[in-house]
């Protein structure tokens, strides 16, 4: 009897010490993650708490944490889901921050394009499909439609839009030629071989700000390790971390 007791213990303790080396669960926004990676690695080696990244469009991840999911941070690609679980006191109302700003780019590889007119074959609807994400769950998406709209495109566009269930999906249509042009961060641009770019088109001041996407992060108050959380968010508002995101294409 004793013997088996202390095997149940052996077993019980063991299982708390892996968990206890999990590490947090960062939940990120898709046009985030490369970028969540980097900075997990450099946090991990600065602080010997290690990082799992998951990542999907806002939305979803906001309705998985809503269900219980077991994230301890979330970076998000706005600023209105963060809030909504600070007023809900689902997450630490201290710890939100407005880690990064990401911009909407007009992007093309397609060969039918030149760099110096690709912005007007495209105001003229000289393409078949348009690559967006989806703006009821992803904040490019819905920075697209703004973008299309203060254009005075979106009536004319919508028959040829392909959307995608994030932008990392919407850039990937673009990317393999699915679709002629994608509405993208310009985060996804700067990271990718910029050298088969045909079009790449920041928009004018007029729908600049419809092209702004605010990216907010939050301690969740679920967090099972909040002050490994906290350190994290602490460590993604260095200095270090945003002259970084500055060379990725973000503010």
């Amino acid at each position: 009897m004793r013997i088996l007791r202390l095997v149940t213990l052996l077993v019980s303790m063991a299982a708390m010490s892996a968990n206890a080396n999990d590490g947090l669960i960062v939940a990120v926004a898709s046009n985030f993650q490369s970028s969540a990676r980097a900075i997990a690695a450099g946090f991990a080696e600065s602080t010997g708490i290690p990082v799992r990244i998951t990542s999907g469009s806002t939305g979803h991840l906001y309705a998985k944490i809503v269900n219980g999911a077991p994230y301890d941070v979330f970076l998000a690609a706005d600023t209105e889901r963060p809030l909504l679980l600070v007023s809900n006191k689902a997450a630490e109302a201290d710890t939100y921050a407005v880690y990064a700003t990401g911009f909407l780019v007009l992007w093309s590889i397609d060969p039918s394009y030149r760099k110096e007119s690709c912005f007007e074959d495209f105001k003229a609807g000289r393409f078949s499909k348009l690559a967006i994400a989806n703006p009821a769950t992803a904040p490019y998406g819905l920075a697209a439609r703004r973008v299309l709209q203060a254009s005075g495109l979106w009536e004319t566009v919508s028959d040829k839009l392909v959307f995608g269930e994030n932008v990392s999906q919407a850039y990937q249509f673009a990317s393999t030629g699915n679709a002629n042009f994608g509405l993208v961060a310009a985060s996804q641009v700067a990271a990718s071989e910029s050298a088969s770019s045909t079009c790449l088109v920041r928009f004018s001041s007029e729908v600049d700000g419809a092209a702004s996407v605010s990216q907010a992060g939050v301690v969740l108050s679920r967090s099972k390790r909040p002050n490994e959380a906290r350190q994290f968010m602490s460590y993604l508002m260095s200095q270090n971390v945003r002259a970084l995101l500055r060379q990725q294409g973000y503010q």
